[in-house]
């Protein structure tokens, strides 16, 4: 079992029903690993409220297609980013703690800098580890497609492309523990013109890219479907009641006894649900070895999908224990 401090890697399930009369299906929640291992010491962080100085001119650089009205907030536009990746990061088991700071800078809103001695004041407020900083922020855009749609408005298509560098720093230590610099491209629609907001499809995307880079930092949550057997015979059809009932115990009863069975393709639907059932506990090991032995008996093409799955998440089982304990 992948040893995850206080949240399994494996949360509640939902009965979905299926249209196949020998199966049905259930959503598992499990979580994916990030793309990027932070230090396993970042864990209460502070998100820093201001994502860089705004232009005097209260616009974007390097927007040119898309046209801000004059009076656009830049700044509540930009905070999308720390929105998305906030959004992310809060919701993940991986931390203890996520905030905004709310404290006041006078120095950095003057000066556009930020101290150690600021940063330190920051943690100290929150009690928090490391802050999160967006150091710098590049939007391109590019107009793909404008139709004219009446009473002065277009349906226009943008693609909108994000550069951002993040850093996460311990101002006790006076040391930055990672930087991130990302870049992602995006497909947003909008209707504009006299009414139209293009300052919302602008927020959209740095709130998307926000969530993106979010989730290259930190494991999210993420659903999955799973078939189990219904059929063939009395006690597959009960046990599959029990499943629905959230009874595994008596489903798995039923279903070891259809192992001794001198049926196959019965004892090889039995042993895998049988590795479901210990995928629900979050036992891969078992998990794997019930779907191979009910590969022995009658493979096919849902023995063989569930067995690449299981592969599949033995593979990631300790990139995920690394990025929760640092081990």
């Amino acid at each position: 079992m992948s040893f995850i401090p206080g949240r399994s890697a494996l949360m509640v399930f939902l009965i979905i029903l299926a249209g196949a009369c020998s199966t049905s299906q259930l959503t598992l929640t499990l979580l994916k690993p990030a793309s990027v291992t932070l230090p396993a010491s970042i864990k209460r962080i502070s998100i820093f409220p201001m994502p860089g100085q705004v232009s005097d001119t209260n616009s974007i650089e390097n927007i040119d297609d898309i046209k801000l009205h004059s009076s656009a907030d830049v700044t509540q536009i930009l905070l999308g980013y720390l929105n998305g990746i906030y959004d992310v990061l809060v919701n993940s088991p991986l931390f203890e703690r996520v905030v905004f700071s709310d404290s006041t800078y006078v120095r950095f809103m003057d000066q556009g800098r930020l101290y150690w001695e600021d940063l330190r004041t920051v943690c100290t407020h929150d009690t928090t580890d490391v802050v999160l900083i967006l150091h710098k922020v590049v939007i391109n855009d590019l107009l793909l497609l404008s139709e004219y749609v009446g009473t002065s408005l277009y349906y226009n298509v943008y693609k909108i492309e994000n550069y951002t560098k993040w850093s996460f720093v311990q101002p006790f230590l006076e040391k930055t523990l990672v930087t991130l610099e990302d870049e992602d491209s995006l497909a947003l629609n909008g209707m504009f013109g006299e009414r139209g907001k293009p300052e919302q499809l602008l927020y959209k995307s740095c709130y998307t890219s926000g969530v993106m880079t979010g989730e290259k930092m930190s494991p999210v949550w993420q659903d999955r479907t799973r078939t189990y057997f219904t059929r063939p015979g009395r006690d597959m059809k009960d046990a599959a009641g029990f499943v629905e009932k959230n009874r595994w115990y008596n489903a798995t009863k039923l279903w070891n006894g259809l192992v001794e069975s001198g049926n196959r393709r019965t004892a090889s639907r039995a042993s895998y649900n049988i590795a479901l059932a210990f995928e629900m506990n979050d036992d891969l090991e078992q998990a794997y070895s019930w779907i191979m032995y009910a590969d022995s008996l009658r493979s096919g093409k849902h023995i063989l999908l569930y067995r690449n799955i299981l592969d599949e998440r033995i593979k990631i089982k300790p990139i995920l224990d690394q990025q929760f304990t640092g081990k």
